[in-house]
């Protein structure tokens, strides 16, 4: 059976009350129809913070399941400041907190995420950062042209 198609109501996992009062609060029938929200639509949902995500994220990978990526849709780039170089490490405080994707670098390791709903989200599922902010971040190159691409 493809585990999209497993209805909640059938799994047998432990959970919190919390995660299961946020499922069925929202109305989710299947484990594709909880899937198919991303880390920010589900940590605006009431009663949700990031202890729920990382439990929701373990009980969809038992499964093999992810949370769909935010940046499903149009990447938004962002706009490097005028005395700013754009590839270059800087200070977290002048980070841009509109949601715009960027690199960011943290003590053991380089990610790319955004900030949404008060905390950074790593662009590979299932990846939130609770006790660790990054220290640096950059600007996400511009993808190349394609040479059949109109300007």
């Amino acid at each position: 059976m493809n585990p999209f198609d497993i209805l909640f109501e059938d799994i047998d996992i432990e959970m919190s009350t919390r995660l299961m009062n946020c499922i069925e609060g929202e109305n989710m029938v299947t484990l594709g129809d909880i899937a198919n929200r991303t880390q920010a639509e589900w940590l605006r949902c009431p009663n949700f913070g990031r202890k729920t995500l990382i439990e929701l994220e373990w009980l969809l990978a038992e499964f093999g399941l992810s949370l769909r990526p935010h940046n499903w849709g149009k990447i938004k780039y962002a706009e490097p400041k005028q005395n700013v170089v754009p590839m270059q490490w800087q200070d977290m405080k002048t980070a841009p907190l509109d949601g715009t994707r960027v690199i960011l670098f943290y003590a053991d390791d380089v990610r790319t995420g955004c900030f949404c709903q008060g905390f950074w989200l790593m662009d590979q599922p299932g990846e939130v950062r609770i006790s660790e902010e990054p220290s640096h971040w950059m600007h996400l190159p511009r993808p190349p042209k394609v040479a059949n691409e109109a300007p």
